[in-house]
């Protein structure tokens, strides 16, 4: 086991989009509670199933739209960051490893 940080919870649109007549939000159905802090007006939810499909869903969407996600997937699609909904915690973490079937015995 470890502790370590997990990354912020992100509101973003695409890097040349504005955040007026925001017709759709993608985002990970775990994200909804976060809905009614976000600060733009919006018209649809949409989930996605996803952090990384919430970005491609966006930046796929033919509507100005918006997208919930984590601050690494922001980075990697190149987001315009709009409002953190919530500042990266350290987390406690456990890995599990599957052990070789001559050990099992």
């Amino acid at each position: 086991t470890f502790v370590m940080a997990i990354p912020s919870l992100v509101l973003c649109v695409a890097a040349n989009a504005t955040v007026q007549n925001v017709q759709y939000i993608f985002h990970h159905p775990a994200t909804t509670a976060l809905l009614p802090e976000v600060e733009i007006l919006w018209k649809e939810a949409v989930h996605a199933s996803s952090n990384v499909e919430a970005c491609r869903n966006l930046l796929d969407s033919p509507e100005n739209s918006a997208c919930v996600t984590n601050l690494l997937c922001a980075n990697h699609f190149n987001l315009k960051i709009i409002q953190t909904l919530r500042q990266g915690i350290s987390m406690p973490w456990i890995c599990f490893k599957k052990l070789s079937a001559e050990k099992n015995q």
